[in-house]
């Protein structure tokens, strides 16, 4: 695999694509600001999703002409994020997957919406492919309280063995527990007495 992050983040400005930096607590208020402007229909482009999975994905930062970019692996595929806070999100997304493509990889735009898709292919020069597999889903509140039917075998038996499983406890997370919550999220061992939960 190609090394990626070339550049890193200073007095908290961005790298100029095509350089990245790997992705860190620092770049919360660029990103939620950014999805604040977009009202992202995509469930996973939140920043607490977005930081939750960023070491597993790997994921890096960059600015394209004003336009922020997440470059994330997944499936073990290098692959973007719709680009943020652009006006012209077709000219990024080529500007992107042209970008991987001189570094010898097929890659692809991950998460776009139905609109964002339809606006893409119209330029003529990209493809758009579903993935059912990551269309988001809907619950009915009360699925999700009882749990009824077989449909729903899979959801009480994972619960089951959580219960059998571990001693756990809710609580509030409050600003107190902060360095803990960061220590777990980040592969450390939580205080003894804690409640833990399998990855």
């Amino acid at each position: 695999m190609l090394a990626l992050a070339r550049s890193h983040v200073t007095m908290g400005q961005l790298p100029a694509f095509p350089d990245f930096a790997p992705l860190d607590v620092s770049h919360r208020d660029s990103i939620e600001g950014a999805l604040a402007t977009e009202q992202s229909e995509v469930s996973e482009l939140n920043f607490a999703e977005i930081f939750a999975w960023h070491e597993v994905r790997q994921t890096q930062i960059s600015d394209l002409d004003g336009a922020l970019c997440l470059f994330i692996t997944r499936h073990g595929k290098r692959c973007f994020y719709p680009p943020l806070r652009t006006c012209e999100p077709a000219a990024a997304v080529r500007s992107m997957l042209l970008w991987l493509r001189e570094q010898g990889e097929e890659g692809f735009v991950y998460g776009l919406t139905g609109r964002q898709a339809a606006v893409a292919v119209a330029t003529g020069d990209l493809v758009a492919d579903e993935d059912p597999d990551n269309a988001d889903y809907v619950y009915r509140i009360q699925d999700l309280i009882h749990l009824p039917g077989r449909k729903y075998d899979g959801k009480r038996n994972h619960i089951r063995n959580f219960v059998r499983s571990y001693d756990f406890a809710y609580a509030e997370i409050d600003p107190s527990a902060l360095p803990e919550v960061v220590d777990f999220s980040a592969g450390g061992s939580p205080r003894v007495g804690a409640a833990t939960c399998p990855g």
